[in-house]
């Protein structure tokens, strides 16, 4: 290339030297950006991952997707928790580690349901997504229309044929809000039982575990759908199961959109208009028709009662409405069609009421905790595991017991931490000072040797009493870092 001179760069469209006459010139100024027109758009910090299925009936859970979220980001649900969502969801001066610990285990159904937490993450979802759609991912949609009593279960349900069949057509694994619901024991597509279980280990999970991979048990590792191995007898499900299931399936297929729209709800006044026009006015008869106590009409009418998911499905059935326009739509006599055939059926007990609560017992067994013996002083966990009660209930009756045992208890442990703090460091001095008698310089290594198993030099009384030891017998160590930890 020598001898030819390089020709120097131009913006196009001016006009150089070698340029025809009367060609037209345009300035740089042209080919500049309008700063003032351009509108960039929102930046999220996670994905913005799309919620499967929404407004089908099948939409996907709040649970399963906080579990493809992490998966997408390549991380686990515990560290998605507690770096970005538990901070927001719990306050940065919050100790995670146990609030955490409460989310991975039964309280994380209640993000699926329609209460403070459920809408606190969904609105953090939001903002970390840049999505607007993710409050039809739970129940959120019929706060103040349905009641959150029986709504949400806290154990993980699954239908094994939507897993295989997801899986065999290539489609991204997810667990529908439908499968969340205590109202659906039965898959309204195939018409099987909703699994609880793993067919492999046989145990039961919570829907929000530290690592869940949705599809996947989290405590074996086992694929929760068709397994052809197993060959466990599916169960048939029964007619009113099945029309359950369909109805709730179509509630949240149609729900969030009318009770949206609806604004408030209208159960009370179509609950009047059912009970005036078809029976007379008597409470008590259409509390017969439907199998509930009367107490539940009349509270339902006077608005200070909402209904539970299910007997919102049960009512449904028989009067042949469905669940949305029971809550939404204003209805006419004439759309009301009794089933006396539904009616006539004995409906299953689904939840079984708490039994009666001993209070004497209670007493003697928190006040026999308080006086015993020091150290074998029980938790109230303990004490109302045995017997058989929640420790709400011991604390609630009997709030200057419980605060007493809790005390008790509290010193106890302390006292337990001590001691033990204590022996670990006689043990790990003795340890020492027996090693550098016998000519050996006693090194961590050497020490954690010669220590029983049970005992762990990263434990901070044993790793203390070595470097104690170790200055006591003057051998070279950091003096002044003993003084500071002193």
């Amino acid at each position: 290339m020598e001898g030819k001179a390089l020709r120097p760069f131009t913006n196009v469209g001016v006009q150089q030297n070698d340029e025809p006459a009367g060609a037209e010139v345009v300035s740089d100024s042209d080919f500049m950006w309008n700063a003032n027109t351009l509108e960039m758009p929102e930046r999220s910090k996670l994905y913005y991952l799309e919620p499967i299925g929404l407004l089908t009936g099948e939409g996907e859970s709040v649970t399963s997707y906080l579990a493809r979220l992490a998966k997408n980001h390549t991380v686990s649900i515990w560290n998605l928790l507690k770096y970005e969502i538990g901070p927001k969801l719990f306050g940065s001066e919050t100790v995670l580690r146990y609030r955490l610990g409460e989310l991975v285990t039964t309280m994380g159904a209640a993000f699926n349901g329609e209460n403070g937490t459920s809408k606190s993450i969904v609105s953090i979802l939001e903002r970390l997504t840049g999505r607007k759609d993710l409050k039809q991912t739970s129940m959120t949609f019929c706060k103040s229309f349905v009641s959150p009593r029986f709504l949400v279960r806290v154990k993980q349900s699954w239908c094994s044929e939507c897993l295989s069949e997801w899986k065999a057509a290539g489609r991204e694994i997810y667990s529908p809000l439908l499968w969340h619901l205590m109202a659906v024991n039965v898959c309204p597509k195939h018409g099987i039982p909703l699994r609880r279980a793993c067919h492999e280990c046989g145990k039961s999970f919570p829907p929000l575990t530290a690592r869940s991979h949705v599809g996947f048990c989290p405590r074996c590792g086992s694929w929760l759908g068709i397994c052809e191995s197993s060959s466990e007898a599916v169960e048939s499900p029964q007619t009113f199961d099945l029309e359950i299931a369909r109805l709730a399936c179509n509630f949240l297929r149609d729900g969030p959109d009318a009770l949206t729209a609806s604004g408030e709800s209208v159960f009370p006044q179509n609950i009047d208009l059912l009970v005036r026009r078809f029976f007379g006015g008597n409470v008590a008869a259409l509390a017969r028709f439907l199998k509930v106590n009367r107490y539940t009409i009349i509270g339902w009418r006077a608005k200070t009662q909402r209904p539970t998911l299910l007997s919102l499905a049960d009512l449904s059935l028989k009067v042949s409405v469905s669940p949305t326009a029971l809550l939404s739509v204003r209805l006419q006599g004439d759309e009301f069609v009794l089933r006396t055939d539904i009616s006539s059926k004995v409906n299953q007990r689904r939840f079984v009421p708490p039994h009666k609560l001993n209070l004497r017992k209670m007493q003697l067994a928190l006040e026999k905790a308080i006086e015993g013996d020091v150290s074998k002083s029980p938790s109230l966990g303990e004490i109302a595991s045995q017997l058989g009660c929640d420790q709400t209930t011991l604390v609630r009756r009997f709030p200057e017991l419980a605060k007493k045992v809790k005390e008790r208890h509290r010193q106890y442990c302390a006292d337990r931490k001590e001691n033990r703090a204590k022996q670990l460091e006689s043990i790990v001095r003795k340890v020492t000072i027996d090693i550098h008698n016998s000519g050996n310089y006693p090194s961590q290594y050497k020490v954690r040797q010669a220590l029983p198993c049970s005992i762990d030099m990263r434990d901070p009384p044993a790793n203390k009493a070595w470097k104690q030891t170790l200055v006591e017998l003057g051998l070279d160590f950091d003096r002044e870092s003993m003084a500071t930890e002193a």
